[in-house]
């Protein structure tokens, strides 16, 4: 008599883990869903951050050339170059995803969110308009260059702003 009672007592066991709510499965999938898209939320700020830097580092030695007569023409056009490539190659494939991502975010981090995309999308309007600046200057130095110089510390302010909102964002 024992045994049936342990019998059924087990199968009494393995029927309740079975008949779990599907809604309380659901929530354990939808954590670990929502867990995985802020970790990979987190990921892309932790990239944007460090992009972030690498581009300020390129534009503070454009900002400090743009005060040195001495400094060629050359080292400017590496420097925006250099730029260039981290926002069209690393910049814009990370905000584009975290884009996509934001909706599925908590509220303020969709906030946090919205300021780096803001941030980013001037960032690269500033340093389009420093570059065009620069291929239209007539061979004129950079230093004499206001306009260059204008959208060189305007890019350089877009890319501090950036750094300091991806840092406080997660």
């Amino acid at each position: 008599m024992t045994t049936r009672l342990m019998a059924l007592a087990m199968a009494t066991a393995v029927a309740g883990v079975m008949s779990t709510p599907t809604a309380a499965r659901a929530g354990d999938w939808s954590s670990t869903h929502t867990a995985t898209i802020e970790q990979s939320a987190a990921d892309l700020v932790g990239e944007i951050e460090r992009v972030s830097h690498d581009i300020r580092y390129h534009l503070e030695r454009l900002d400090g050339f743009t005060r040195h007569v001495g400094v060629s023409t050359a080292t400017h056009v590496h420097h925006l170059h250099q730029a260039k490539a981290l926002v069209n190659d690393s910049l814009r494939p990370a905000v584009v995803r975290l884009g996509e991502l934001q909706s599925q975010l908590p509220a303020w981090k969709q906030a946090s969110v919205d300021r780096m995309i803001e941030a980013a999308q001037m960032l690269a309007a500033d340093l389009n308009s420093a570059i065009l600046a620069k291929a239209s200057s007539d061979g004129r130095l950079p230093v004499l260059n206001a306009e260059y110089r204008t959208h060189i510390t305007n890019t350089l302010d877009h890319a501090d702003a950036l750094v300091s909102t991806a840092d406080a964002a997660y």
